[in-house]
């Protein structure tokens, strides 16, 4: 029987049994690589099965581990969860320190605040109350980068990060995720925070990922 090809993003051809990754065989053969001892790099993983490194294919795959819709999920917990602990923390503004009374100010100086904006500064307050520093999540960069001036200009962490692009972490509009020290994933600019999310938070079930201990309290609240 022949076989029929798919055209991708960056214009190769993979086979529609290769993008059958997220069916019961080709999937599981998947997570038994990633799983394997001694484990494999990202890269490796990346190298073999580079439908995994989309928002579609990771979340497809997240779903096929846990049963759970994680864009979906996510998406609504940063909106209403999110809008609560704003709210929360706005409204006892004077018992804060410093640092959260600071990015209470500016997410109030926010003339709307966007659901993009929303789920930012929810995390970015629950990081503040964590004493955990905003960098052990995020890379900051001009919104005009791309993914070889970052791998070549920026020193990126082993560890995973979201990288926002724009002025700030509150304004960013546009998002790549990074681990190894290299861009694994770049978010189409049609995406969301939420999308972004759920492409980093769902990469480390999938890509078999230890949290970083320097923002472990907030990747397990987002957990929970």
């Amino acid at each position: 029987m022949e076989e029929t090809g798919v055209l991708v993003e960056d214009g190769t051809i993979m086979k529609a049994a290769l993008i059958a990754i997220l069916g019961d065989n080709l999937g599981s053969h998947c997570q038994q690589l990633i799983n394997s001892c001694p484990s494999l790099s990202v890269a490796e993983i990346q190298e073999q099965w580079p439908f995994l490194f989309t928002r579609k294919g990771l979340s497809n795959h997240f779903y096929k581990l846990t049963r759970i819709d994680i864009s979906e999920r996510l998406g609504q917990a940063l909106i209403t969860k999110g809008r609560r602990i704003i709210n929360y923390f706005s409204s006892q503004k004077l018992k804060w320190n410093l640092g959260i009374r600071t990015l209470i100010q500016q997410i109030e100086s926010e003339e709307v605040l966007t659901n993009n904006k929303v789920g930012t500064a929810a995390i970015l307050l629950m990081m503040k109350y964590y004493k955990e520093d905003e960098d052990s999540l995020f890379v900051l960069a001009d919104e005009t980068s791309t993914r070889m001036s970052l791998e070549a200009e920026s020193n990126l962490p082993i560890t995973p990060r979201l990288i926002m692009l724009g002025q700030s972490s509150m304004t960013a509009t546009c998002w790549m995720m990074s681990a190894e020290g290299r861009v694994i994933v770049e978010l189409d600019k049609e995406n969301t925070f939420a999308d972004a999310m759920s492409v980093f938070f769902g990469s480390f079930y999938v890509l078999n990922l230890e949290y970083q201990e320097s923002a472990c309290a907030t990747l397990e609240l987002i957990q929970r």
